[in-house]
């Protein structure tokens, strides 16, 4: 259940994604007078438990199925759709499968920025430079995320961590992750180009 407030459609925005692939299908949606609500299946786990279960970090056939898995959907959502807060809370798994759900602070890719765009909004570790400048998010946006996503498997932690919100804005505008020498070449170049503090720079999903 979501109380009906200004934004509130960005969480409906799941329900017009139905058959793109890897976004976790909505049952069934409606609204009484006071809130708005969609039924999706029941997950058995999201991939921050599989982050927390792998400490150490996994291997690299494992990360690559998963950011395979992932890239697919952004792939889905591009050129429509900008996620805004891809982070392993928000990939939920179902039927064995990756999904990626709460579109809460989500926005058409062709809205002009407005004051109830919510542009503001954000998760700190895995905010893009573009987020932290409060500039305009793009695909591009979700790449950078997806980037921090495939570091954390690999490793088993993020590429960025500081105790303040102003330490970690500095790193991600200014500092290049340190991406450890027994991340596979292959894996670690792709996590590089998500991660270019440049959006125009970085591969499409």
């Amino acid at each position: 259940m979501i109380a009906k407030e200004e934004g509130v459609t960005r969480d409906l925005i799941q329900v017009e994604l139905d058959g793109v692939e890897g976004v976790m299908p909505v049952l069934q949606d409606g609204e009484d007078s006071e809130n708005v609500y969609i039924v999706m299946p029941l997950a058995t786990g999201s991939m921050r438990d599989l982050v927390n279960s792998n400490p150490d970090g996994m291997t690299v056939e494992e990360v690559k199925a998963i950011g395979r898995t992932l890239a697919i959907t952004l792939a889905g959502l591009s050129g429509d759709i900008v996620h805004r807060d891809l982070k392993p809370e928000n990939v939920l798994d179902w039927n064995e499968d990756w999904y990626l759900t709460d579109f809460g602070i989500a926005r058409y890719a062709d809205v002009t920025t407005s004051d109830n765009t919510l542009k503001l909004s954000k998760t700190a570790p895995y905010a893009a430079p573009e987020q932290w400048r409060e500039e305009r998010a793009t695909s591009a946006t979700d790449v950078y995320a997806l980037g921090i996503i495939l570091f954390e498997l690999a490793t088993g932690r993020r590429p960025f961590e500081a105790t303040t919100a102003e330490e970690i804005r500095e790193m991600h505008l200014h500092v290049n992750p340190d991406i450890p020498d027994a991340v596979a070449p292959q894996l670690k170049s792709v996590i590089e180009q998500c991660l270019i503090k440049a959006a125009g720079a970085r591969p499409s999903a």
